[in-house]
């Protein structure tokens, strides 16, 4: 795979990477989709207490998917420049970040997540069940940071098959244990599995991430792939986490703004009431499902720019990333123009709440023309971060969130009385012009200078 990543057809090698990423991405939204579907059948209220914690999970995917752009940009270089004995010790010490991690996250995120969720405006109908969904995700958290962390090791290879094949494996057991764990079993009136509700979809997903996250690491143990997790032979050297954090920590940043700024507005759409909560929730749900092409894109771009910086192919690098934005462009385009066909049955997949279809219609109406533009800043910062950049991950973010979408939203909300539809206008407005923002920022990188 190397040699294709180095010589190769540009868009035919991206779309080689691209598939089983999208297939694995898919199969990783499963879970909240999963979950919000099942759960929509509990009634509007529990979506939104769902909707209420998953800026949390998102938070937590932040973290995570810096640990997987630093793991697999270092990786990809390492590979790249044929230095296999620095890519054990890379992946071994991404591990260790993977377990730091795992234990923060359970603390802290079990101490302060009542008080956070009063913050976001959850109502006394709704708190006790964000409470109960979220205890479970906090308590299984090392499941997503070690599944992670090993993902990223094999998809920095190019071995996107095996990933996708374990995620698979998980994501079937959670569509099976969902609604069991949600609804219940019960056998000629003896109930042989109790409801549990939302705590149950939490459960449940827990579950088939602790699964997948055992045959991941069994992979790895096992001497089955190219870069190879030898723990008896682990010596802590600060140089691989440095190596690392220099582009985990920046990209999760940029993602840590991201949660920060959905978090705010969904705060924001709790002034409107809990339909405007899970109109929110599942319009961003449908936004993760939109964007399963460029995120496997973008998974191809980082690996193949980090492939060929580390040869010194230049020139080829920046290349691959402006393919990759045409390529994006082309699916962004033709989903868009599918959720727009018809917004309110897309909606009403999750609930039938005339108030809740009205809302989220409204938010796909807004949002999926900028498909398009969004698809383009994802992925020229999967390439920042494949030459080993990730400050202008963090800058883009900011631009988009910060100084956009958050304060246009606030303003426009509240102050000028647009309501909830000014959410989505400020949200949109913030995707064309960070696209161009990020655009220009790529156009003038001088690749060169880093040498």
């Amino acid at each position: 795979m190397r040699e294709q990543i180095l010589n190769a057809n540009i868009p035919k090698t991206i779309l080689k990477l691209a598939w089983p990423n999208m297939i694995g991405f898919l199969m990783q939204v499963s879970y909240n989709l999963a979950d919000t579907i099942f759960v929509g059948r509990l009634g509007a209220e529990a979506i939104a207490a769902v909707s209420l914690a998953f800026p949390i999970d998102l938070f937590m995917y932040a973290l995570g998917g810096g640990l997987v752009a630093g793991t697999t940009s270092l990786l990809s270089r390492y590979i790249g420049a044929k230095k296999y004995k620095n890519a054990d010790n890379a992946a071994e010490h991404s591990m260790l970040i993977a377990l730091v991690l795992s234990v923060f996250f359970t603390i802290v995120g079990l101490l302060f997540m009542k008080p956070l969720f009063v913050f976001l405006g959850a109502t006394s109908s709704i708190l006790p069940m964000s409470i109960e969904y979220s205890r479970w995700i906090f308590l299984g958290s090392g499941s997503i940071f070690f599944f992670l962390a090993a993902s990223a090791i094999i998809r920095s290879e190019g071995d996107m098959k095996t990933y996708m094949k374990f995620m698979g494996i998980s994501v079937v057991l959670n569509l099976i244990l969902d609604p069991i764990f949600i609804f219940g079993i019960s056998i000629a009136g003896i109930s042989i599995i109790p409801s549990m509700g939302v705590a149950g979809a939490a459960i449940a997903t827990v579950i088939a991430r602790v699964v997948g996250c055992v045959l991941v690491l069994n992979h790895l143990l096992k001497d089955r792939s190219l870069v190879k997790l030898r723990l008896k032979d682990f010596k802590y050297n600060y140089q691989f986490i440095k190596n690392i954090f220099s582009v985990g920590i920046p990209s999760s940043l940029s993602q840590l703004v991201m949660s920060v700024g959905v978090l705010l507005l969904t705060k924001l759409t709790a002034n409107f009431g809990e339909a405007a909560i899970a109109a929110y929730g599942i319009g961003f749900k449908l936004d993760t499902v939109a964007f399963l092409p460029t995120l496997g894109i973008g998974i191809a771009i980082l690996t193949m720019v980090g492939q060929n910086f580390g040869a010194k192919n230049y020139a080829r690098a920046k290349s691959i990333a402006w393919v990759g934005c045409l390529m994006t462009g082309v699916f962004m385009l033709a989903i868009s123009l599918i959720f727009l066909s018809a917004p309110k049955f897309f909606v009403s997949v999750f609930n039938n709440n005339p108030e809740l279809i009205r809302y989220g219609a409204s938010y796909i109406r807004y949002i999926a023309p900028t498909y398009v533009f969004l698809g383009f800043i994802m992925i020229l910062s999967f390439a920042f971060q494949g030459f080993g950049r990730g400050i202008p991950g963090i800058a883009i973010a900011l631009f988009r969130l910060g100084i956009i979408a958050v304060p246009a939203a606030y303003l426009l909300a509240l102050n000028f009385g647009f309501g909830l539809t000014g959410v989505w206008i400020a949200i949109a407005a913030s995707n064309v012009l960070t696209a161009i923002f990020s655009a220009a920022w790529f156009y003038w990188f001088k690749v060169e200078k880093i040498r």
